[in-house]
C-alpha cells in the first residue's frame, strides 16, 4: 500500500486548544509544538491546492460513496452547491454508480491508485467526459477514496469530429468520381489510390501502390513532370494543370491536374486528384471549328452582302436599321454607328429612305413583299425598291429592302418616250414646214413683184415692210421647224471647246453691243480637246448666249465659263452660261426643253428643244437652273473621250 499523507493521518488540534494549553518549558514540548505548527502549515498548504486545483477534487467515503468533501472546481464542474455535494451520494450525482463503485473496489483492493475514463452528467443533465484518478488515503483518522476528476469533454469531442472527418474524407475519397491519389513527398510514390483512378488509368491497385507515375508512363509529355513538382515546391500545390494521361492501353485521356499537400498519419503527403476533360476539349475543338466555318460564312457573307451594288437595308418590323450593306453606307454618307439602330426615315430626309420606310410599313401590315419608286427632288436619281418580310432566329421578323437604282433605265425610257415624240413630231412638223414652204414662196415672190412695181409709192412702203418682216419670220420658223424635225448625225472631231466659245461670242457680239450686255468669257487652262460636231455645238452655244444677252438688263453681264469636272466616275467639259436677267419660273423649269413652249414675245419655242437635241446626240447633257444671286444658269456637259471612242460613237 502506498505511503498514507501524513496531513490526512490524524486531525490536527485547533489553535484555540493550544493557546488554552499551558506551556511546559521542556525539549520534549518545544518539538512537539514545532510539529505541530508543521502540521497547521501542511494543512494550510494542502487546502490551498485543493481550493484552487484545476481539476475537480471530490473525498469518498468508501462506504455508500457518501462525499465527504469537495472543491470549488467540483462544484463547478458538476454545477452543485458546496451544501448540495458534500453528503450526497456519487451515484445521485453523476448517475454512474456502477463506476463509482468499480473505481472504490479497485482503489481498496488493490491497495493502489486507480485510472478509468467514464461518461458523467452534470445537474442540467448535460454529459462530459472525464478522465479520474483515484487512490486511498486517510481522512479526518479514518480510511476515504481521494478521487481527481479532469474534464476531458473537448478534446473526446474534438477526436470523435476527427475520427468523423477521416470516415467523411476516407468515404469522399472512395467514391468520389474523379480519379485521386495520395503519394509520398517527396518521391512522388502512389500510397493510396480510390477506385476510379485505377479504372481511368487501366492499372489495378497492385500495379499503382508504391509506384511513381513517371514509372508508369503516365504523362504523355516529359515535362508535365517536372512541371508539376516545380508547382508543388513553388506554390505548394496544383491547381487545373493541363496534362495528357497514357493509359494502360495506350489511349490518351486529357486531364486538369489539381494536387494539395495534406497531412496524414504525422507525414505531409500530396493529394493528387484529376479531372477527365477529354470530351470537353474535343467539344471545345469542334466548336472552335464550327466558329471558324461560322466566321468564314459570316465573312463571305458579308463580303458577298457589300458586294452588291444594289443599295440593301436590313430592318426590324419597326424601320430601325439592323445593318446597311457597303453600297448602303455610301448612299447614306453615314458610318453604322451613325445608322445601326436609328429609324430608316431619319437616315436622310430625301429619297430612297422615306420611301423604303412607307415599303416596310406595308409589308409588315400585309405580311406580303411590297414595292414602288421613288426619285430625289432633283430627279437626278430614280429608285426602284422591294421590301420583303422574312423571320430571323426565333419569333424575331425582319425587313430587308433593296434599292435598285433605275435612273439610266428611267432616262433612257424617257429619251426613247422624247425621241418617238419628237421623230414623229419632227415628220410632222417637217412635213408641215415643206408644205408651207411653197405658198411661202408664192407669196415673197408675190411681194417681190408687187413691191417692184408698186413700192415706190410712199403710201405701200409701211405695208410692203410689215409684209417682208413678217414673211422672214415665218421663213425663219420653217427653217427651225425643218432643223427640228430633221434627223442629223453629228460629224464628229476633236475640237477646242474653248474655240467654240470664242466664236459664238464673237457673232453674239453685234447683239450685245445693241443690247448693252457685256458678255465675259473664263476657262480653265490645259482642258482637253473633245470629239464634237464644232458647226452644231456653235450654234448650241450662239442659242444658249443670244438668250442670256435677251433676258438681261440693259449694263448686265452674261458670264460663259468652261472647265472640266468629275461626275458619276466620268470626265465632264462643263460649258455654263449665267445672264444678269430674272431667272426662270420655278413652274417653268421642268417644261423648258419641251417644242412651242416659250415665254418671250415673239419666239417660237424651239430654240431649247433643238439645243437639247444637238447636246444628246453628242452623248451630252444640259440643265437649266436659277442663280442664288439672281439670273439663269444654263450649263452643257460634254464628256470627255479618246478619238477611237468616239470615232465608236459616231459609227453607232
Amino acid at each position: 500500500m502506498d505511503p498514507v499523507p501524513l496531513f490526512l493521518a490524524e486531525e490536527a488540534p485547533d489553535d484555540a486548544a493550544l493557546e488554552g494549553a499551558e506551556t511546559i518549558e521542556n525539549p520534549d514540548i518545544t518539538e512537539r509544538k514545532r510539529m505541530e505548527e508543521a502540521l497547521r502549515q501542511s494543512e494550510r498548504d494542502f487546502r490551498g491546492l485543493f481550493e484552487n486545483a484545476h481539476d475537480a477534487i471530490i473525498i469518498l467515503a468508501p462506504e455508500g460513496e457518501t462525499v465527504l468533501e469537495v472543491n470549488q472546481r467540483a462544484c463547478d464542474m458538476y454545477g452543485l452547491s458546496h451544501e448540495e455535494f458534500v453528503g450526497s451520494s456519487m451515484e445521485t450525482i453523476s448517475k454512474d454508480a456502477l463506476s463509482g463503485k468499480t473505481q472504490i473496489r479497485e482503489t481498496l483492493g488493490n491497495k493502489s491508485s486507480y485510472h478509468y475514463e467514464t461518461v458523467q452528467y452534470r445537474k442540467d443533465g448535460t454529459e462530459m467526459y472525464l478522465e479520474i484518478n483515484s487512490s486511498a488515503v486517510v481522512y479526518k483518522g479514518r480510511i476515504a477514496i481521494l478521487s481527481i476528476n479532469r474534464d476531458v469533454t473537448l478534446r473526446k469531442l474534438a477526436e470523435r469530429a476527427l475520427r468523423e472527418s477521416e470516415e467523411r474524407f476516407s468515404k469522399a475519397f472512395n467514391s468520389s468520381p474523379n480519379p485521386m491519389a495520395i503519394a509520398t513527398l517527396p518521391g512522388w510514390r502512389f500510397m493510396i489510390v480510390n477506385d476510379r483512378f485505377g479504372s481511368s488509368t487501366g492499372y489495378s491497385r497492385d500495379e499503382l501502390i508504391g509506384r511513381t507515375a513517371a514509372e508508369l508512363k503516365l504523362w504523355l509529355r516529359p515535362d508535365d513532370s517536372a512541371n508539376m513538382v516545380r508547382m508543388v515546391q513553388e506554390k505548394r500545390g496544383i491547381n487545373g494543370l493541363e496534362v495528357f494521361i497514357r493509359m494502360k492501353s495506350g489511349n490518351v485521356r486529357i486531364a486538369l491536374l489539381f494536387a494539395e499537400i495534406v497531412e496524414l498519419a504525422g507525414y505531409q503527403c500530396l493529394l493528387l486528384s484529376a479531372y477527365d476533360i477529354t470530351e470537353r476539349k474535343h467539344a471545345e475543338e469542334e466548336q472552335a471549328k464550327l466558329q471558324a466555318a461560322l466566321g468564314k460564312a459570316a465573312s463571305e457573307w458579308q463580303l458577298t452582302f457589300d458586294a452588291v451594288e444594289s443599295p440593301i437595308m436590313l430592318l426590324d418590323t419597326n424601320g430601325r436599321i439592323t445593318r446597311l450593306n457597303e453600297s448602303a453606307r455610301r448612299l447614306a454618307e453615314k458610318s453604322d454607328e451613325e445608322t445601326v439602330g436609328r429609324p430608316v426615315q431619319r437616315v436622310h430626309t430625301g429619297e430612297p429612305w422615306q420611301k423604303a420606310f412607307e415599303l416596310v410599313q406595308l409589308a409588315r401590315d400585309t405580311r406580303a413583299s411590297a414595292s414602288g419608286q421613288a426619285s430625289d427632288g432633283a430627279g437626278d436619281k430614280t429608285w426602284d425598291l422591294t421590301a420583303s418580310i422574312f423571320s430571323g432566329l426565333g419569333d424575331d421578323q425582319k425587313v430587308i429592302v433593296v434599292a435598285r437604282d433605275i435612273t439610266g433605265i428611267v432616262k433612257l425610257q424617257e429619251s426613247l418616250r422624247r425621241s418617238e415624240t419628237m421623230s414623229a413630231m419632227g415628220a410632222l412638223v417637217a412635213g408641215v414646214a415643206h408644205e408651207v414652204r411653197n405658198p411661202l414662196f408664192s407669196i415673197s415672190a408675190t411681194l417681190d413683184a408687187f413691191e417692184a412695181r408698186f413700192g415706190a409709192r410712199e403710201e405701200h412702203q409701211k405695208y410692203v415692210s410689215v409684209f417682208r418682216k413678217e414673211l422672214d419670220r415665218l421663213n425663219n420658223l420653217m427653217q427651225e421647224l425643218l432643223d427640228y424635225g430633221r434627223p442629223n448625225l453629228p460629224e464628229l472631231s476633236l475640237a477646242s471647246v474653248e474655240d467654240c466659245i470664242a466664236e459664238a461670242i464673237n457673232s453674239c457680239a453685234p447683239l450685245a453691243e445693241h443690247a448693252n450686255v457685256e458678255v465675259t468669257q473664263e476657262a480653265s487652262s490645259g482642258l482637253p480637246a473633245v470629239m464634237i460636231d464644232r458647226r452644231r455645238i456653235i450654234q448650241v452655244l450662239l442659242n444658249l448666249i443670244e438668250n442670256g444677252i435677251q433676258h438681261s438688263m440693259p449694263g448686265g453681264v452674261v458670264a460663259v465659263k468652261a472647265e472640266e469636272v468629275e461626275c458619276d466616275d466620268e470626265r465632264w467639259i462643263s460649258c455654263s452660261v449665267k445672264d444678269s436677267g430674272p431667272g426662270f419660273a420655278e413652274a417653268d423649269l421642268p417644261r423648258l426643253f419641251e417644242p412651242f413652249f416659250t415665254r418671250r414675245r415673239g419666239g417660237t419655242g424651239l430654240g431649247l428643244s433643238i439645243v437639247q437635241r444637238i447636246v444628246e446626240e453628242h452623248g451630252g447633257r444640259i440643265f437649266a437652273s436659277n442663280r442664288p444671286e439672281g439670273g439663269a444658269l444654263m450649263e452643257v456637259r460634254l464628256a470627255v473621250g479618246n478619238k477611237e471612242v468616239a470615232n465608236d460613237k459616231r459609227g453607232e
